[in-house]
């Protein structure tokens, strides 16, 4: 990527960490969250494949290594004063997150595009063979 391509998704990087960090936050204080809409971030940005990809490397690390501490000591200690419950919590945020990642870099994809427009024609067609049989 370009200098400039990168600091775009640079700035979507440190736009969707404030929101996990605020989450944290709460979730960390026995505060009350609501799970972040990472969707509205994501959907008024302008992303290639590419940027999506590289989204979904920074945040997914984070996420599969919450889901090591059970597996790994060294993780394990790092985290040892994390609860089993806030993790859950953690980890249902950055699943949110790395979801909405994928659904992006799927919707991307030429190959879904096409197997959207099909389905959209075969809804149409059997909608039109419904009413033409009435």
């Amino acid at each position: 990527m370009d200098k400039k391509r990168v600091a775009y998704v640079e700035d979507v990087v440190n736009e969707l960490s404030d929101m996990i960090d605020k989450s944290f936050k709460n979730i960390i204080d026995n505060k009350k969250f609501e799970m972040p809409n990472f969707e509205s971030i994501i959907s008024k940005r302008t992303l290639d494949l590419e940027q999506v990809d590289f989204l979904q490397n920074v945040f997914t690390e984070p996420f599969a290594e919450l889901h090591m501490i059970d597996e790994d000591a060294e993780i394990a200690k790092k985290y040892s004063w994390l609860t089993d419950d806030k993790r859950d919590k953690l980890i249902n945020v950055l699943d949110s997150l790395v979801s909405c990642l994928v659904s992006e870099y799927t919707e991307q994809q030429p190959e879904f595009q096409e197997l959207k427009e099909n389905f959209k024609k075969i809804a149409e067609n059997e909608k039109e063979e419904a009413q033409q049989e009435k």
